[in-house]
This record gives structure tokens, sequence and C-alpha cells, in this order.
């Protein structure tokens, strides 16, 4: 009798248990995922984060954020037509400055309006916009002013760095949400098709959701502590990598469990055998990723460099959740994660001799006839082992000798948007009417303050330096003010003769930076800017 009762008691406590597990994983990693909406909180999104970590420009980027250079970012607003511009439609837009010029956010005078210097058909308005207000906000009231006040059949569009940061919190609105969607209902769709059951695919995006809390909740900390640099574009990997690795890990186990519901009578003893079957493989794939991911701290660059811890942080999470939840869920939910086509159970005379963990000698026979691809690939590497690694290996090297060929060139902000959006269309506007203006975006040199007049004189001496003067004290326009010092060092405005993303601005700023050294050699000048 106590022999009859010994499995039944078995099976409670790993009922029990499995019980736990689950609501450990749903009442603590469950409420954790409200972390992931905190991230923004701590990512670092400047152009230094995604700059290499050494870098002279790096460097320059951190020193010229010490000079105050007014608290106002210009908004550009654009009107063009089919014909040139007359002096009513330049008297009309002034007007609509100044309607502009009496809201909130604006910092400072509305410059303008300034007819087209290549093309006459177009005129623009600089508005600078307060930083103490939202840019995106600030824009979006400055395009509803202008379409309620249009000026005869003239477009008018915004641009200009407000314009673009605009555009850019448009395009990022939500882009977290939409890629988990999209990542899940990929997973979806994958588990529907493979396992043909309702309630499975319902598991394991569970599991991958509960992953991604507890990855956002600890990567929220580690950024939080300074122990990670967390930007957007390491978010959206996170996102989408936990859920990808998680399910992945879930397929292993699902596939293995699903074998041993079809010698096993009792759910948990399959459970069990499936977690063991499958542990070492998971583990060890999910260590070589990890290990791979933090390869990536040798980057130069500092985006790639906080992507691998950050990443690394994520695929654990996913490899705890497959192998701590879904089996407990497995082991709650039994044979009916599987229907309609659940495995059936053995026959009982069999059951006994099978219900063990360790199997029977002729598994590997009923695997092979079971999936007879697998077991004829299996049979060929068995038969030619050294053969199929040797022949492997070589075609790996072959095609790992491509790798040095890649090649990485930089993206403009017009590049960094996949849709047509106003900021890029009134700049391309903008740049017919006025050529490309390199003023906008001029290169800056940090260097030492006593060596001002050696610096602006090098820069200017370069040919495609166009002019080259110190950010000066604030003041009133038309009087001449001393340069701006921050801990004994200048900021110098470079503008170049080419335009600031072309790839000729490569060439340009590396020809000042040598000639900088070559006739300022003590300035200690650093370079930088777009």
């Amino acid at each position: 009798m106590n022999e009859e009762k010994r499995p039944a008691r078995r099976s409670r406590r790993w009922i029990g248990a499995a019980l736990l597990v689950v609501l450990v994983w749903t009442l603590g990693a469950g409420p954790l995922g409200a972390f992931l909406g905190r991230l923004g909180e701590v990512q670092t999104n400047d152009r230094a984060a995604f700059l290499p970590v050494g870098a002279e420009s790096t460097e320059a980027a951190r020193l010229a954020e010490d000079f105050d250079r007014g608290d106002a970012v210009p908004a550009i607003a654009v009107w063009s037509g089919e014909a040139d511009l007359t002096e009513a439609d330049l008297a009309a837009v002034a007007a609509v400055g100044e309607r502009v010029a009496a809201e909130p956010w604006v910092s400072g005078d509305v410059i303008g309006p300034f007819p087209g210097t290549e093309d006459p058909s177009v005129a623009q308005l600089v508005v600078p916009v307060d930083s103490a207000y939202k840019t995106s906000d600030a824009v979006e009231e400055l395009r509803a002013i202008l379409a309620d006040h249009p000026v005869g059949d003239l477009t008018a569009q915004v641009t200009g760095p407000a314009g673009y940061a605009a555009d850019l919190v448009a395009a990022f609105a939500g882009i977290d949400s939409t890629l988990l969607l999209v990542a899940v209902s990929a997973v979806l769709v994958i588990l529907v098709a493979v396992y043909r059951s309702p309630l499975l695919p319902v598991l394991v995006i569970l599991a991958s959701l509960l992953a991604l809390g507890l990855s956002g909740f600890l990567v929220y900390l580690a950024a939080d502590t300074g122990l990670v640099s967390l930007n957007g574009q390491s978010q959206g990997i996170l996102f989408i990598l936990v859920v990808g690795a998680c399910t992945d890990y879930a397929l292993l186990l699902v596939a293995r469990h699903r074998e041993e519901l079809a010698r096993h009578e009792r759910v948990p003893a399959a459970v069990l055998a499936a977690l063991r079957g499958v542990a070492g493989p998971v583990l060890a794939s999910a260590g070589t990723v990890v290990l791979g991911l933090l390869c990536l701290l040798a980057a130069d660059l500092a985006s790639t460099r906080s992507l691998g811890p950050v990443v690394a942080i994520g695929v654990g999470a996913a490899v705890l959740s497959a192998m701590t939840f879904l089996p407990a869920a497995l082991a709650l939910v039994g044979r009916a994660a599987f229907w309609p086509s659940a495995p059936h159970r053995p026959a009982a005379d069999t059951a006994a001799a099978t219900d063990t963990v360790g199997g029977t000698a002729g598994d590997v026979d009923r695997v092979m006839a079971a999936h007879p691809l697998w077991g004829r690939i299996a049979r060929t590497v068995a038969r030619r082992p050294r053969t199929l690694w040797l022949a492997t290996t070589a075609l790996l090297a072959a095609a790992a000798v491509f790798a040095p060929a890649f090649s990485a060139q930089g993206t403009g902000q017009a590049e960094v948007f996949r849709t047509e959006v106003e900021a890029v269309t009134a700049q391309e506007v903008l740049d017919r009417g006025f050529g490309t203006d390199a003023a906008a975006a001029p290169a800056l040199v940090v260097a030492d303050a006593d060596h001002l007049v050696a610096v602006v004189a090098a820069a200017e001496s370069s040919p495609t330096v166009e002019s080259a003067a110190p950010v000066t004290e604030p003041g009133p326009p038309g009087v001449d003010l001393p340069p701006l010092t921050e801990d004994g060092r200048v900021l110098v405005e470079a503008v170049l003769t080419v335009g600031p993303e072309s790839p000729e601005a490569v060439d340009a700023v590396r020809e000042l930076r040598e000639r900088l050294a070559e006739d300022a050699p003590d300035a200690g000048a650093l370079v930088g800017g777009v």
C-alpha cells in the first residue's frame, strides 16, 4: 500500500514546487515589467554615446559641454512656392514670425525672414526654441501656427535642429512596444505552426515576457548605478533578443518534453527528464552567447561597447525563465499543453519500465525512426565525422576571409529616417534656396586660451575652412566681446567650406587637425562637432 502511495506523494510534492516557482515568477518578475517603461530615465543618447570612447571628437564634445552657448535650440521655418517670392509674401511671412514670437517657448528674437540666395522662391525664419520647454511640443505648436496662418499658396515646413529632434521623438515614440508586438507576434505564429496548440504558445510567450520584465529591472539598476551605459539602440536590441533567446531555449525544452511525455505516465517525471536532457545544451548555448556579447567590451565605439553587458543581462534572464518558470508551468498544465494533439501516455505494462529519467537502450533508434531526416543526417555524421568537420571548418574559414572587407560609413541625419518626414523635406527645400549651410553645424575646436590667436590663424589657413571665430561672452549684437573661457580653454567655431555631413567633411576635419598640429602644436587643440 505504501509503495502505491509513494508516486502520488512525489507527484503532489512536484506540483507544490511547480506552483511555488510559477507564483514567484508571476508575483516577482511580473510587476518588475514596470521598469521597462522607465529605462528612458537612465538612457544616454547624446552624440558622445555613439562615438569611439577614446576618440578626439568624444573628448572635444565633453569639453564643449562646459561652454554656455545659449539655452535655445533653433527651429527653421521654411516657405516655398512655384514662383519667386514677392515683397508681399515676405511681409506676410514676417507677420507670421511676429505671431510666433509671442509664444512662451520662444527664447529671444525670431530672425528673418530671409529670401533664398540660390532660389528666390524660398524664404526662412529662424525661431529659437527655449531648451527649458520640450522641443517636440514646441515644434508641434509651431507647425500648427504655420498651418493656421497660411501665406498664399506657399508651403510652410519646419526643419533645423529642433525640427529634426521633434521628428526623431515621433519616430521613436512607441518603438519599444512596436518591436515587442512584432517579436511576440512572430513567435506566436511560429509556435502555432509548429505545435498546433492554442495553450503552449501562451506559456512560451509568458515566459519570454517575464524574462523581459526581469531583464528590464536588472538593466535599470545597472544603468542607474553607473555599472552599464544604456542607449536607445541597446534597449531596442535587448527587447528583441530576450524574446528570441527565451523562445529558442523554450523550443528545445518543449520538444524534449513532448518526447518524454510519450515515455512517462506522470507529467512531473517527463518534465524532469526533459529538463535534465536540455539543461546542458541550453546552459552551454547561453554561456557562449553571454561570453560573445561581453567581448563587445573591447569595442572602440561607445554604443557597441555598452551593448554587450546590457544584452548579456537579458540573455541571463531568458535562460533563467526558460529553465525554471516554463518547466514549472508545463508540470502544472500537464498534457493539455499540447491539446488537441497531446502525446499518448504509454500502456500500463510498459509505463513502470519507462517511467524513469534514464530511458531505455532503444531510445536512439526510436527517435531516429520518428525523425527519419535527422536520423539520416546523424548516421552520415557518425560514419565520416573527421571529413565533415574538416570540410565545415574549411567552408567557414573561407567565408571568414571576407570579414575584413566589411565597411561601415557614417549616417547623416536624413538617412536615419525610413519614411518621409517634414524635417528632411524642409531641409532639402532650404538647401535648394540657400545652398548647403555649413555654418549651421561648424567644426568645434577646444584649445588652450593662451593660444587662441594661433589656433584661429591655423584654422583659417586651412583651405577647407571658410571662417573661424571663438565663442564669446553673451551680449548685444555688433559689440566686440571677449572670448568665453572655461578652465583655461576656449571654444572656436570653424565653418567648413563643405556640408557638415558630406563625405568631403571627413577629409576636411582631418586636414584641419593636421594644420592645427603643425601651426599651433602647444595649444592642445581638439577638433569635434557634427
